[in-house]
């Protein structure tokens, strides 16, 4: 799995002033992460042996926090 994060980081043009070589990663996990896939999935998916640090990646900003009290 972790080849895809390869090809898929290759793809990617980034600015190196805001960027850095896990930026692909983290959209990656972040997406799925919102839109409700398990923190279990996603770090089987990163290859991460450690949930925490699958947790490093995962950025939980407002439109997500509001998502989830939607839910209620």
């Amino acid at each position: 799995m972790n080849s895809y994060f390869t090809d898929a980081d290759s793809q990617l043009i980034l600015d190196h002033n805001e960027c850095d070589e896990h930026s692909g990663r983290k959209t990656f996990l972040t997406s799925l992460a919102a839109k409700g896939v398990s923190v279990f999935v996603l770090a089987s998916l990163a290859g991460h042996r450690n949930i925490s640090t699958t947790q490093r990646y995962i950025t939980v900003n407002d439109d997500v926090k509001r998502s989830a009290v939607e839910l209620v």
